[in-house]
């Protein structure tokens, strides 16, 4: 008889490396692909991959019974539980409704921040999308956005998110061509001649006679007077 195949693969489990939830998730999309439905065969592969450590305590979580006398969904709950204590919704509420846009995050970045502290709200479905329309309008930094949305009568959560979105990419891409057109400032060079050192004679002073004095060029500016005079 041919050795069954199997899709994919499983790690062990390792706190460090990967948060709790995503490996039961994992566990979960595994036993659907190799069709794994068998509540014990489910429960015997969670407790032999989860390794010594997670093993200890899924043990210790179990007292006085047995991890074996649980379900896979109540050990995973359990563990769940130890990992990652459900946080007072009144806490997360308030987190909620203080969260604004903080100095150089994206729009994108803000509404994920929202919607991951809302997981833990409780608010109800038919209430969430305005909850988040809300806190767009009074959370986003640019004022300019904020009094646009604040003008819509009908906004929905999705129309303050496309509008708040569209006027963030329309000013990054005004940026963009305004660093393109800043004109190129030259640079100037100043050459500077250098003289010839031959000597030169001047006349007319003040009574029209010669002074007899003799200048070379300047070295400087190669005027006919001395460097001393430029």
């Amino acid at each position: 008889m041919a050795a069954r195949s199997f899709h994919g693969s499983l790690s062990t489990f390792d706190a460090t490396q990967e948060d709790w939830v995503e490996y039961a998730e994992r566990l979960e999309h595994y036993f659907v692909a190799n069709s794994i439905d068998n509540g014990d065969v489910q429960r015997a592969i969670l407790l032999t991959n989860v390794g010594p450590a997670t093993y200890r305590l899924a043990k210790t979580l179990s007292l006085p019974k047995k991890p074996t006398d649980y379900t896979f969904a109540q050990l995973v709950k359990m563990v769940t539980a130890h990992f990652h204590p459900k946080p007072s919704p009144i806490l997360k509420r308030f987190e909620f409704n203080t969260r604004s846009q903080e100095e150089g995050e994206s729009v994108a970045v803000f509404v994920a921040a929202l919607r991951s502290i809302a997981e833990y709200c409780e608010y109800k479905d038919d209430i969430l999308p305005d909850m988040l329309r809300d806190r767009i309008v009074c959370g986003i930094r640019d004022k300019a956005v904020q009094r646009s949305l604040l003008k819509e009568s009908k906004l929905t959560y999705e129309s303050a998110l496309d509008t708040a979105l569209a006027a963030e990419a329309a000013a990054h891409d005004c940026k963009q061509l305004q660093e393109r057109q800043k004109p190129q400032l030259p640079v100037n060079r100043m050459n500077h001649k250098q003289g010839t050192g031959s000597k030169k004679t001047t006349t007319g002073g003040s009574n029209g006679g010669s002074t007899g004095s003799s200048y070379s060029d300047c070295y400087r500016c190669g005027g006919k007077h001395s460097a001393a005079q430029c």
